[in-house]
Formats: structure tokens, sequence, C-alpha cells
């Protein structure tokens, strides 16, 4: 609306918007054999909803993953957060995913989470050796057209 209100011709604002690129880790959808959705700038309640839904609903043919690590700094809510968050996943629109960090990792033994809908992984550390399993995890799960989810805080999830 701003553009048009300027005098930009709808030609003019689309070519305007094919240069926008995300900031790294914020949104960034990395295409390829399967599709990444990089979203690991920060992480709340809101943005994590909003990623999710936006996996859920994300046009394809292929199967949906998520690798989502824990939300930092939300104090004494802090597991309440995160298992509100996990209790809301669609698990008929995703084939499986990680919950990557202590306290995502904790959150999910403690919800109602139908684990024979989805595959899923509980990943509680965030060393070398639990970002190789993040990795086998999803070798052995994704195939072409596959999308992946990749969204936590940056301290939890790079």
């Amino acid at each position: 609306s701003l553009a048009r209100e300027m005098g930009l011709s709808d030609e003019e604002i689309a070519k305007g918007l094919e240069k926008v690129t995300p900031l790294f880790g914020r949104g960034e959808v990395l295409t390829g054999s399967f599709d990444i959705i990089q979203d690991c700038y920060n992480a709340n309640a809101e943005s994590m909803h909003s990623s999710l839904d936006f996996l859920q609903n994300f046009s394809g043919k292929g199967k949906k993953y998520f690798v989502i690590g824990d939300m930092l700094e939300l104090g004494e809510d802090s597991q309440k957060i995160h298992k509100e968050l996990i209790d809301s996943i669609d698990c008929s629109k995703i084939a499986g995913g990680i919950f990557f960090g202590a306290e995502m990792a904790e959150a999910a033994k403690k919800t109602s989470f139908d684990a024979n809908i989805l595959s899923f992984s509980l990943i509680k550390n965030t060393d070398d050796s639990a970002i190789l399993s993040c990795f086998n995890f999803l070798k052995e799960k994704l195939q072409k057209g596959d999308v992946v989810l990749v969204k936590g805080d940056r301290k939890s999830v790079v």
C-alpha cells in the first residue's frame, strides 16, 4: 500500500520485493532436495506458535518435520510454556520432529503427545553429539520434497 501510495507500479513493487532477503536466522526458506525453514534468531511462545503454524500449512507434497529448541529466558513459567507449545502441535500435519534442548525434551515427556502418529526424538543436551543425533534422525527420515522447520533461540539451536 505504501509503495502504491508513492506511485510505484505493481511491476516495480514485485521487482523490489524479489530483492528482499531476510536476516540470517529469521524466516529463511532454503530450498534444495528438501526445504529448510530456518528461524533460529529468537524464540518465544508467540514466534514458536507462528512458525509451527507456518510449517503445518506449508504447501508441498512432502512430509513435514521440525527441530524445535528451547525457548530461553522465560522465567518460572518456562516448563508450562514449553508444554503448552508441544500440546498445540497438530500431529495430523507433521510426520516427525526433534525436541532439542533440556527444557523442550522435558516438556515433551510430560505431554499428551500421540507418539503413534508422530515419529520424534528427545535430545536433552546441545553439544556436538546432540547435533550428530539430530542429523542422523533427519538423515534417516527425510526424502526429496520434504520440509524441515528449524526453530528455537539461537543459543539453543545454533
